[in-house]
């Protein structure tokens, strides 16, 4: 199962540019996603960034490919709606 989303904002660039659309691959284990390009959604707002898990903090940290931004560092147990879609399947641009 895949969803496709366009991306808004720049925080993935140079890689992954502003309305971009997205193939998301459908998975929920967030293990073996670790390190990959992955939709997140967060209190209702979806995220494209890259998975990292912190087990000593016991946090996700999500990773912007663009270094202006700062990465976001999730508490599991401070968020009702917390969930993984999936990972970066394909990527579309419009030239």
């Amino acid at each position: 199962d895949y969803i496709a989303l366009r991306v808004n904002g720049r925080s993935m660039e140079p890689d992954i540019h502003h309305n971009d659309v997205v193939v998301i691959r459908k998975n929920t284990d967030w293990r073996k996603l670790e390190g990959q390009v992955c939709a997140v959604r967060i209190d209702g707002e979806i995220t494209l960034k890259r998975l990292t898990l912190d087990d000593s903090k016991k946090m996700v940290v999500l990773l912007s490919l663009n270094e202006a931004y700062q990465p976001i560092l999730v508490d599991p147990s401070a968020h009702q709606d917390l969930s993984l879609l999936g990972s970066l399947h394909m990527l579309q641009r419009k030239l």
